[in-house]
């Protein structure tokens, strides 16, 4: 083989690499990304950055299992001047349910 074809091989496998990771808006990547220390991810000004564009996808933060996004936590409602039991207890449960969920998304010692 001379030197051309095996230029040309080369090119036509390189071709092929850079096909199987460009698919239309998106690249595709088979392995993990890693970043040098001091290399940042910059976002844009405009509309900004997702990670995570829909709620099934699993996310994990300091090498936990990932997981789906947390179900929705209640809301509490308004309240007086004064407390009953069952608005502490329930403003204890919701805190302690955020607790839970940052933990196990990793954002939390636990």
């Amino acid at each position: 083989m001379d030197d051309f074809q095996l230029l040309q091989q080369k090119v036509n496998n390189l071709e092929k690499i850079i096909m199987t990771m460009v698919k239309s808006d998106q690249f595709i990547l088979n392995k993990d990304l890693v970043f040098e220390d001091g290399r940042n991810i910059i976002a844009g000004t405009g509309t900004g950055l997702k990670i995570g564009t829909e709620a099934t996808q699993k996310l994990g933060f300091f090498n936990t299992t990932p997981v789906v996004q947390p179900s929705a936590i209640t809301e509490v409602g308004a309240v007086g001047g004064s407390y009953v039991q069952a608005e502490v207890q329930e403003i204890a449960d919701q805190t302690n349910e955020l607790i839970r969920d940052f933990k196990e998304l990793g954002l939390g010692a636990s």
